[in-house]
């Protein structure tokens, strides 16, 4: 009695053993899934009855793996499983020869819990690398989509830089135009109408019209006044003719006379001779500086403010300071509105930087630079 209770308790070591290994095997997803498989197979053996007379066998998804000799007649205890994605799996024991019969054939009723219980587990492990390489395929998918939705954005993003580029550009050249016909249509008309009226009023000195002709040509002055005053604001043609740095002290000039508020203009470097330098950059840092200027002007509080210009080593750079009240930087970007936005956009699509130095209550300096030797 003694010994067929080692016996027995022999024979669920080997069972519990064989579980065991087969988990541990399963569990090291660093092995290559036909090599895992085949190490299962091969510790199969010892764990029946007659171990010296046992063959395996797993077939799984068309892939069949056995155990050196395995023979495919004799006495056999056989689990099948199927996947929930209907791949087919079995495990499959053979004896070599005809063995006493037990509880199924010559097989234990404890064999045939473990193979039932190696079917699930290889089922359960199976379906879970199934997952797990649908996530990875999941995965890889929207990783693909998220990079063309990301291409495409960018170049979305980089279309409507340009575009905007090519409006900026396309407005001033308009606005150019307009203000070269006020200047040399509706001004020069001007001016000669003037001389004329002057040779009529002194003809007619003695015709009783000299205060008519007089108020006249007071309104006459006024009117060219305003128009050239207009053909500055569309479009400086000193920006033109003479360059960013001469623009740069024209608008430093004419707003101090209109607003009250002295606005210096500083110069260093070679910013009198910008050769090379194109005018689309040049019109974008002078519709920058007006851009800052009119913020100082409806935000800051400032009583001073100063224009720094400086062009060394193909770098050119525009700062705008003023003595105002100042502001948190991190705020301001946050709710950066268009005109900075579209400031910072320009000069990034032109290969520059712009950068605000602010605090509460000590001012503000924005600085735009730009390496003009690294302009295509």
């Amino acid at each position: 009695m003694g010994k067929q209770v080692q016996h027995e308790l022999r024979e669920r070591v080997k069972e519990l053993h064989a579980l065991h290994q087969t988990a541990l095997i399963l569990q090291d997803d660093a092995a290559e899934p036909e090599q895992q498989l085949q190490r299962i197979v091969n510790l199969l053996p010892e764990a029946w009855q007659y171990p010296e007379l046992t063959g395996a066998r797993i077939q799984l998804d068309g892939r069949e793996f056995c155990t050196a000799g395995f023979r495919r007649d004799g006495p056999s205890l056989e689990a099948a499983f199927l996947t929930r994605s209907r791949v087919k799996g079995s495990i499959e024991v053979r004896y070599s020869q005809e063995c006493p019969l037990a509880d199924e054939g010559p097989f234990l009723a404890e064999e045939r819990e473990l193979i039932n219980s190696l079917a699930q587990i290889l089922r359960n492990w199976y379906q879970r690398r199934e997952a797990e390489r649908a996530l990875q395929e999941t995965n890889e998918q929207l990783e693909n989509q998220v990079r063309e939705r990301t291409q495409d954005l960018q170049d979305a993003n980089r279309q409507l830089r340009r575009l905007a580029s090519e409006l900026s550009l396309t407005e001033a050249r308009e606005r150019r135009e307009i203000a070269s016909d006020l200047h040399d249509q509706i001004g020069q008309s001007l001016a000669l109408l003037r001389i004329r009226l002057g040779q009529l009023r002194g003809n007619m000195v003695f015709g009783g019209s000299d205060r008519d002709l007089a108020e006249m040509q007071k309104l006459l002055d006024h009117t060219i006044r305003t128009t050239r005053n207009l053909t500055m604001a569309i479009s400086p043609p000193v920006l033109y003719e003479l360059g960013l740095a001469a623009a740069c002290e024209w608008l430093a000039e004419s707003f101090s006379a209109k607003h009250a508020i002295p606005v210096r203009c500083h110069l260093r470097g070679g910013v009198r001779r910008l050769h090379g330098v194109p005018e689309e950059l040049q019109v974008t840092l002078f519709k920058a500086a007006q851009e800052l200027l009119a913020n100082c002007l409806k935000h800051s509080g400032a009583t001073s403010i100063r224009i720094h210009l400086e062009f060394a080593h193909q770098r050119l750079l525009l700062e705008v300071a003023d003595n105002g009240k100042g502001f948190d930087p991190h705020v301001i970007r946050r709710q950066e509105g268009f005109g900075l936005f579209s400031i910072r956009t320009r000069l990034r699509d032109l290969g520059g930087e712009l950068e605000v130095d602010s605090a509460p209550g000590e001012g503000c300096r924005v600085t735009m630079c730009v390496n003009t030797g690294e302009m295509a």
